[in-house]
């Protein structure tokens, strides 16, 4: 089971995935598809705090 994680852990999920020691998600949570990945990309971009709050 992958729960929350530190961002440098990734590439040791990701061999354990590839291994097939862990399977992947069955769901991928809405706020990483569709629109919210678009507005998640833009703040990325040129983001901060306000943006963030406004959209």
């Amino acid at each position: 089971m992958i729960g929350k994680i530190r961002e440098d852990y990734l590439p040791v999920v990701q061999e354990l995935i590839h291994r097939n020691i862990l399977l992947e998600a069955p769901i991928t949570p809405r706020f990483l598809s569709g629109d919210f990945k678009e507005k998640i990309e833009a703040i990325k971009k040129d983001g901060n705090i306000f943006k963030m709050i406004q959209q």
